[in-house]
């Protein structure tokens, strides 16, 4: 799965390097973003591909009671996601790409020891995770969810599912609104082992309150 990640490349370098036009303008890094908050996508738009913030935990679009609007969804399952009502019109007509710099993942050894990692891509460049949106008009919010798979040996380490993580040369297919179906679904698989890189954190980054750069300093300098 995937619920918390790290950005720290400036939107306009972002803008650049998905050749889109920046409609997001937060140059803030963010060294521990969680659900609920803001978030880097790419979608397609009428020039071309923008770059915009979307709140990070898809809203369905039937949710309209105050009461009712935790129910959020954060990640959802590749495999099924082209099935499922509440993803199936997003997955056929709004998908995205939710950038980041890279993500978290937690080692439970016990209930109270939880080891951090952060996966990022070996190349240095930013991490795009296949996606979707929408927009809810009781709660005049667009949102997102980021879709999973089953994961590769790297990160089966530490969890057994991951973000679908796709290539420069399969983002354009994402994006695509005419893309078909079946070439979709054939996205949905781990990324391979030698597209991402990884190593122990320090638990600074277990609490969410912790926003700083530490959340990224290896277990060796605690």
């Amino acid at each position: 799965m995937c619920g918390r990640a790290y950005r720290k490349t400036p939107s306009a370098k972002l803008a650049q390097v998905f050749n889109a036009l920046d409609n997001m303008g937060a140059d803030d890094a963010r060294y521990n973003i969680a659900p609920t908050t803001e978030v880097a996508a790419v979608r397609p738009s009428d020039e071309g591909r923008e770059l915009v913030g979307l709140h990070w935990g898809l809203i369905p679009p039937w949710v309209k009671d105050e009461g009712k609007r935790p129910f959020m969804v954060t990640n959802a399952k590749s495999e099924t996601v082209h099935e499922k009502r509440m993803f199936k019109s997003g997955f056929e007509k709004r998908r995205c790409l939710v950038v980041f710099d890279g993500f978290y993942e937690w080692l439970r050894e016990s209930k109270t020891n939880k080891r951090p990692f952060v996966y990022r891509r070996a190349d240095g460049q930013p991490l795009a995770m296949a996606g979707i949106w929408g927009y809810n008009k009781a709660f005049d919010i667009e949102t997102c969810t980021v879709l999973t798979c089953a994961a590769n040996d790297l990160c089966a380490e530490v969890h057994n599912r991951m973000p679908v993580v796709l290539e420069p040369e399969l983002q354009k297919l994402w994006l695509d609104k005419s893309a078909p179906l079946p070439a979709l679904i054939d996205l949905m698989a781990p990324a391979a082992n030698d597209v991402l890189e990884t190593f122990e954190v320090s638990k600074y980054v277990n609490n969410v309150r912790h926003q700083g750069e530490e959340c990224l300093d290896p277990v060796e300098d605690e």
